[in-house]
């Protein structure tokens, strides 16, 4: 074979391995790019799925949100009066921190449709406080104080009231341990007793309710009769803010803010409001349902939702007044974290 047919030879046969390899490539290329079209196309879907679970259109929500905000720069509402033509609340005026009650000073506001409200004017033989409990011509009421507990007070007018024993020892040895008693709430049975209902933070870090109960015979001494008795009820242990009133029909109801584990506010958004039911005057609940939640709101951009108050309205129907938090367009703090505000929202049903 001569060296030119040879040289000949090799060249083909490098000509044809180029050839091999550019198809190869291409096919293997090919391959990659369906792939990642399909990665792209589901990626997508999942993207377009969560937008919709963030505005909140399915959230199984029982109440249906009223429109409009209800008072601008406000959270921790507390029904204060109730009758059969109006509705008196006070609340926080504060859009960066919450306490746990308004103050003698709180603003009080009336509304005789419970959705509009305007300040009180006169506020003469009003208290900004939660009522007490009317048996035998006396109010009765207890009032937790940290240095001694919860206190045993009544008044002839529902305004002052005179403190007159520790009706329940929360704290043995750390009187400002403030994971032995939170959030609290009570109404009288149909025995003349006063079942009151508060928050602790138990061993695991889960936020329980708790039962206490003085008897008709000595209102002034309450007993803790059960622990956690909601226990098991929703997937996350955290059932705050306890809110309950007795119902015209004999029914007790009780609402809990609820959070999950995840990032709490405003790294996150969390807040849903639950609604339970007793049927034996506060002796055990019965679970109903979720009654509102922060995924419901488009008309604001809700972060938390805290604080609910549950009210037995004229028409019978049930509505929830709570504080949401949300951004503060007008916020001058240069902190970040610090630029949202409060508000009070509402959301009604009717259950049967």
């Amino acid at each position: 074979m001569s060296k030119k047919v040879f040289g000949v030879l090799i060249t083909v046969v490098i000509i044809f391995a180029i050839v091999i390899n550019v198809v190869a490539v291409y096919f293997m290329q090919s391959d990659d790019a369906e792939t990642v079209e399909e990665i792209v196309v589901e990626g997508a879907d999942e993207e377009e799925e969560a937008e919709v679970v963030e505005e909140g259109e399915e959230t199984g929500s029982m109440f249906v949100l009223d429109e409009g905000m209800r008072i601008d720069y406000a959270s921790n509402p507390m029904v204060t009066y109730l009758d059969d033509e109006k509705l008196i609340l006070a609340y926080e005026h504060r859009a960066e921190e919450l306490r746990f009650a308004p103050g003698v000073d709180a603003p009080l506001v009336v509304t005789y449709d419970g959705l509009e409200f305007e300040d009180v004017e006169d506020r003469t033989g009003l208290s900004t406080r939660p009522p007490g409990v009317l048996i035998d011509d006396m109010y009765h009421k207890y009032i937790f104080t940290p240095a001694t507990g919860v206190m045993y007070a009544t008044s002839v007018d529902n305004i002052n009231y005179e403190s007159h024993n520790v009706a329940l020892e929360v704290y043995a040895e750390d009187a400002t341990d403030a994971r032995e008693f939170g959030v609290y709430t009570f109404f009288e049975d149909d025995r003349g007793g006063i079942v009151l209902l508060f928050n602790s933070t138990d061993e695991e870090g889960d936020i329980v309710v708790n039962r206490a109960y003085a008897s008709s015979d000595d209102l002034s001494t309450l007993e803790v009769t059960d622990r956690d008795i909601l226990d098991g009820t929703l997937e996350s242990e955290l059932y705050a803010d306890p809110n309950a009133i007795a119902l015209s029909d004999g029914r007790i109801a009780l609402i809990v803010m609820n959070q999950t584990d995840g990032a709490r506010p405003p790294h996150g958004r969390q807040g849903t409001i639950h609604l339970f039911f007793s049927y034996d005057i506060g002796e055990t609940f019965v679970y109903e349902g979720q009654l509102m939640s922060h995924e419901d709101f488009e008309e604001f951009d809700v972060y938390s939702l805290n604080d609910p108050k549950i009210v037995e309205m004229w028409d019978g129907s049930l509505r929830v007044y709570v504080a949401a938090m949300l951004p503060d367009p007008e916020s001058t703090n240069e902190d970040p974290l610090r630029q949202y505000k409060w508000i009070l929202v509402s959301a009604s049903g009717e259950l049967e």
